[in-house]
């Protein structure tokens, strides 16, 4: 299976504004430095972007600096047509909806916001999850491809919460370090992947039951590490 990707250039218009940077989008490198099962993650190798798809064609240096090459886009055909879309020359942006309905994640979301956020992600990834491990399966082949990628959501950090968090764990990294990369709970990310074990056994059992191929799931934490990527 593999996401859609996108074929022509540009970027949907926008009104006038300032030059963008990395700090315009929430731009975070949620994986590198911390320590995983072969020891510390590559820096550069997984972003997290908050509204992507507003940056102007004018305004895209800090991609070229990050050398980002890949855009994972998890949003709604809605919210792309509604919204806009990112291009980029260099970039090949690969549309992966987690979910058909955005409002109803967000009625799902304001729901959460009065109780526990953790069961919210837990029944998001469930009720999506093929769309949970197609996304998953596009990092583990942009970090095998040595390909900087982005996960791109709309800036409520749901989706890029879900599919970083399962990168982190099947990459070995602990829970603890997990909530600590920018998520929007740290304590509903800890309380996710519990969860995630509980009902599934482990994050890879969870991963495989949604459709992903446990040998490429195995490839991650190599791809990912630093001492693997300096002795390849």
């Amino acid at each position: 299976m593999a996401g859609t990707p996108d074929d022509d250039g540009g970027v949907a218009p926008v009104g006038p504004r300032p030059a963008f940077g990395v700090h315009d989008f929430g731009v975070h490198d949620f994986a590198g430095g911390k320590r995983g099962t072969n020891g510390p993650l590559r820096p550069g190798a997984v972003f997290r972007t908050d509204a992507l798809h507003r940056c102007p064609p004018g305004d895209t240096g800090w991609v070229a600096d990050l050398e980002i090459r890949r855009v994972l886009d998890l949003r709604t055909d809605h919210e792309r047509e509604s919204d806009g879309v990112f291009r980029h020359p260099d970039v090949v942006t690969v549309h992966v909806p987690m979910v058909d309905d955005v409002d109803r994640l967000r009625r799902r979301s304001d729901r959460a916001d009065g109780g526990p956020v953790e069961d919210f992600y837990l029944a998001v990834a469930a009720d999506n999850s093929g769309a949970v491990a197609l996304s998953v399966a596009e990092v583990i082949a942009s970090a095998v491809d040595g390909e900087p990628v982005a996960l791109h959501g709309n800036g409520e950090r749901n989706r890029t919460d879900i599919v970083a968090a399962l990168v982190l764990a099947l990459a070995g990294v602990d829970d603890a370090d997990i909530a600590d990369s920018g998520t929007r709970s740290a304590e509903a990310v800890q309380e996710f992947l519990t969860g995630v074990r509980h009902h599934y056994g482990s994050v890879a059992d969870f991963l495989v039951w949604a459709g992903a191929d446990r040998n490429q799931l195995e490839r991650l934490p190599g791809a990912l590490s630093c001492e693997e990527r300096r002795s390849s």
